[in-house]
């Protein structure tokens, strides 16, 4: 009688973590739908690609920033961006920092960005 009910509750026990780690998955697949992209490249006025530039993606609903380098190619990309609004601020040494503001993240929407840095001019 104790080996039916061991077994028993095992069972029961694995369907258990199972049924959880299936939830899990369901969750992170219906969430991963809720966010938002945003991508872009950053060029000069030449339309040469800038690597190493600081974008700064900052969110004016709710607060809150994160900062991210382009890459080689001059490309940059935000993912699981959240609904709502916000503003984008890019800067590089030696080039005068840019900024797009007020714009509308919507779910599951990729939005691209791209900006145009200009030299900075010469302090005497």
């Amino acid at each position: 009688m104790k080996s039916i009910f061991t077994c028993v509750w095992r069972t029961a026990l694995i369907a258990l973590v199972g049924c959880c780690a299936w939830m899990i998955c369901l969750s992170d697949e219906a969430s991963a739908g809720l966010n938002g992209q945003i991508k872009g490249r950053v060029t000069d006025c030449d339309g040469n690609l800038i690597e190493g530039a600081r974008v700064t993606l900052k969110n004016t609903s709710a607060g809150g920033e994160r900062s991210i380098q382009t890459n080689r190619k001059g490309f940059y990309r935000f993912l699981e961006v959240a609904p709502g609004r916000y503003g984008i601020e890019v800067e590089k040494e030696g080039w005068s920092p840019s900024e797009c503001r007020n714009f509308r993240v919507s779910i599951n929407q990729t939005i691209r960005i791209d900006i145009v840095l200009f030299p900075q001019a010469e302090q005497p």
